[in-house]
């Protein structure tokens, strides 16, 4: 027995409203949420790091090499300044030069001391950086791994329902099938059921014997809603 036209649209209808959701489900697992961008940024921020604390690191160990050469000058000058050589001009020379190293000591010890915090600093951030960024990719790669998982099974899914559409849409009127799929265009739902008195897609009361011409069936084929153009099935 030939299903009825009006059963065999509301059939296509619900196959074709089943199709649109699992695709939107399946384009939303295409959305990662801005976790994708948010790596990329914690990347870019962790090598800006990791460059900056060996800028610090290797401008502290320059600075403690100058350090170390001041060191030396200063004793072999101290060992010059005792040596009971000098005359009383040459001591005076000698003392100011030793001041003045003491002074340039002094501020490079206070430099390298800051450096020395601004590295510790950077490399502390850096290892809760790199804490963060392990544990975002491995958050990733697990959301990566079951949104392919999801999305296999959504095609899946989605296959076989174009294939039951297909042989569907094959047994219908093609009068009617094209009277859809352009109304289709325009409308969601194209198709709608009677609810009670009023039309299921934009609820406005319908005549008696409108409703009853759709319940009688007498042509077998849906009718348009007056209000909405919706095709109206009992």
């Amino acid at each position: 027995m030939a299903m009825d036209p009006r059963e065999a649209l509301w059939s296509l209808h619900l196959l074709d409203a089943a199709i649109a959701e699992r695709q939107a489900a399946a384009d939303a697992l295409a959305d990662d949420g801005g976790t994708a961008a948010r790596l990329v940024e914690l990347r870019e921020r962790l090598e800006s790091l990791r460059s900056r604390a060996r800028q610090v690191r290797s401008a502290q160990r320059a600075a403690e090499l100058q350090l170390e050469s001041l060191r030396e000058k200063r004793q072999r000058l101290e060992r010059e300044l005792y040596s009971g050589r000098l005359n009383p001009r040459e001591l005076v020379n000698l003392q100011r030069e030793l001041d003045s190293l003491a002074r340039q000591h002094a501020e490079l010890e206070t430099w390298i001391l800051e450096q020395m915090e601004e590295a510790e600093s950077v490399e502390r951030e850096l290892e809760e950086l790199d804490g963060e960024l392990r544990e975002l990719e491995a958050a990733y790669r697990a959301a990566v791994e079951d949104r392919a998982a999801r999305s296999r099974a959504l095609e899946a899914e989605l296959e076989a329902l174009r294939q039951r559409r297909h042989a569907q849409a094959s047994l219908m009127d093609p009068e009617l099938l094209e009277r859809y799929e352009r109304l289709r265009q325009r409308l969601q739902p194209p198709v709608v059921r009677l609810v009670g008195e009023a039309c299921g897609g934009c609820h406005v009361s319908l005549a008696a014997a409108f409703r009853e011409r759709l319940r009688s069936g007498e042509d077998g084929r849906p009718l348009p809603c007056p209000a909405c153009g919706r095709l109206l099935v009992p």
